[in-house]
């Protein structure tokens, strides 16, 4: 989901709309919108990120998606 910046901006938007006492749980390779604390502040949607685990990719897979050698699967704590 967040292979898009604005995608992305809606999705935290929403995520910050309905929150509760539930985890948040997101797989990505750590591309922009996520990993980025300016496009965060942008948005207006802080939050904290605690890397779970990472999965290597299979190469073909890297080749593809413009290098990327894993996905991480990360907890995000809305601030």
């Amino acid at each position: 989901m967040f292979y898009d910046t604005e995608f992305a901006a809606v999705v935290l938007k929403w995520l910050v709309r309905n929150q509760s006492d539930v985890s948040i749980l997101v797989g990505d390779p750590g591309r922009h919108p996520l990993a980025d604390q300016n496009h965060r502040s942008r948005i207006g949607v802080e939050f904290k990120e605690c890397l779970i685990d990472e999965y290597a990719l299979p190469g073909y897979v890297t080749k593809e998606h413009y290098g990327f050698t894993s996905s991480k699967v990360f907890q995000l704590d809305l601030l």
